[in-house]
């Protein structure tokens, strides 16, 4: 069924890259981005490095999870940080390029600083964020007993 689909996207690209040769560049203007996208989805192979897996949102990547029941996830990794007690939200940045949990502590910090005009003392994060560190900042991981830029539990 995919090669059938690849068929006939193949057929209308070439026939709306030869009815609008001779058209104002208006026209063409209009379907430059629709046949980049054709193209691009026509010329990808199963290893490609840069797919495009969605029409609509081109930014979306795959996210590996590990998990045996869901081992991808298709999207756009979101930093999220709320408050300790009442879990609201006071700030949240989408990280374009699927980076390492822990290189996105600083950002999501520095923006929840901008935001709300307080410098975060303590922060509570999961697993992800093995090795984060951040100065002047407490950073209390799940699953261990003192903040990760403590001496031995004394903090």
């Amino acid at each position: 069924m995919t090669k059938r689909l690849k068929t006939y996207l193949g057929r209308v690209t070439r026939d709306i890259e030869r009815k609008i040769e001779d058209a104002p560049d208006v026209t063409q203007t209009a379907f430059q981005q629709p046949l980049h996208r054709a193209n691009r989805l026509l010329n990808q192979t199963r290893k490609s490095k840069n797919k495009l897996l969605s029409w609509h949102a081109p930014e979306v990547e795959v996210i590996g999870k590990g998990k045996v029941a869901k081992p991808w996830e298709f999207g756009v990794k979101v930093s999220v940080a709320v408050t300790n007690r009442e879990s609201f939200v006071v700030g949240c940045r989408s990280m374009p390029n699927n980076p390492f949990d822990g290189h996105t502590l600083a950002e999501t910090l520095e923006q929840t600083e901008i935001l709300s005009g307080v410098a975060p003392k303590r922060c509570y994060v999961d697993r992800g964020y093995q090795g984060a560190a951040i100065p002047d900042v407490q950073v209390f991981r799940s699953g261990r007993q003192c903040p990760v830029n403590c001496v031995k539990g004394l903090h």
